[in-house]
C-alpha cells in the first residue's frame, strides 16, 4: 500500500516539476522576444539619426549642395517611418511605426519635412536609398525626403 502512495506522488512531483520548467521556457522566450522588439527599434532609431544627421548638416553647410543620396538600413521590424505632417503645427515630426504597433514620435528643431507627392514622406521598410533635397518654401526652409527604387 505505501508503494503505491509513493508512485502516486513521484507523478504528481513529475507534474509540478514540467509546469514550472514550462513557465521557466516561457518567460525566457518572452524575455528574448521584448529583447528582440526593444533592439530592433533602437536600430530604426539610429539609422533615422543617422538620415537626421546628414540633414542637419546640409541644413547648417548650405554650400550649395542641395541634394544627397543615402542608403538605408532599415531593420525588419519596421513597418515604416514618417517624416512631415499635413498639420501645419507638425511639419517638424517624423515618427517611426514598427511592426506590431509600437510608435516612436520625434521633433526636429530647425528644419520642416515635406514628401515627393505632398507634406509627407513615407519610408516603407524596403526603402534601402533616399534623397535628401534642401529647398524653400513659404519662407521655411524643408527638407524634401524621396525614396529611390520602390
Amino acid at each position: 500500500m505505501s508503494d503505491r502512495r509513493g508512485i502516486n506522488e513521484l507523478s504528481f512531483q513529475y507534474l509540478i516539476a514540467i509546469c514550472v520548467a514550462g513557465i521557466a521556457i516561457a518567460l525566457i522566450g518572452f524575455a528574448g522576444y521584448s529583447m528582440w522588439k526593444d533592439y530592433q527599434m533602437n536600430e530604426a532609431i539610429k539609422e533615422i539619426n543617422r538620415v537626421i544627421s546628414e540633414v542637419k548638416k546640409m541644413y547648417v553647410s548650405s554650400d550649395g549642395v542641395s541634394n544627397k543620396k543615402i542608403k538605408l538600413n532599415l531593420p525588419y521590424g519596421v513597418d515604416k517611418v514618417v517624416f512631415g505632417s499635413s498639420n501645419p503645427d507638425m511639419k517638424n515630426h517624423y515618427y517611426i511605426l514598427m511592426r506590431w504597433g509600437e510608435k516612436r514620435s520625434f521633433y526636429a528643431k530647425n528644419f520642416y519635412f515635406t514628401g515627393e507627392n505632398g507634406d509627407v514622406a513615407i519610408l516603407y521598410k524596403n526603402t534601402h536609398e533616399i534623397v535628401i533635397e534642401l529647398m524653400e518654401k513659404e519662407g521655411d526652409k524643408y527638407v524634401k525626403i524621396i525614396p529611390v527604387g520602390r
